[in-house]
């Protein structure tokens, strides 16, 4: 199963675009800049929000997720990672 995800840089770039656009959902900065660099942050769950944008939901970390809302393209963009379901 293919999975989309967010590296750290990516998130904080979708997130700050989501905050300047006055989007609906988007995740406190403070929340993202103290974890570990190297970290990858899954989508979990996406749906096409108003027309608009997409809605993805991502995990933070491994008992917390969160809601972002982003451009379409941007959201096209983001790279995949294979994952086994169990």
């Amino acid at each position: 199963m293919q999975v989309k995800y967010f590296n750290k840089a990516s998130l904080l770039d979708a997130n700050n675009e989501a905050i300047l656009s006055e989007r609906n959902r988007s995740i406190y900065n403070e929340n993202i800049v103290d974890i570990a660099d190297d970290t990858l942050f899954p989508i979990v769950f996406s749906m096409p929000h108003n027309d608009v944008e997409m809605r993805v939901e991502l995990m933070l970390d491994p008992t917390t997720k969160v809601w972002l809302d982003m451009p379409f393209e941007a959201y096209e963009a983001l790279p995949t990672i294979d994952v086994q379901k169990h």
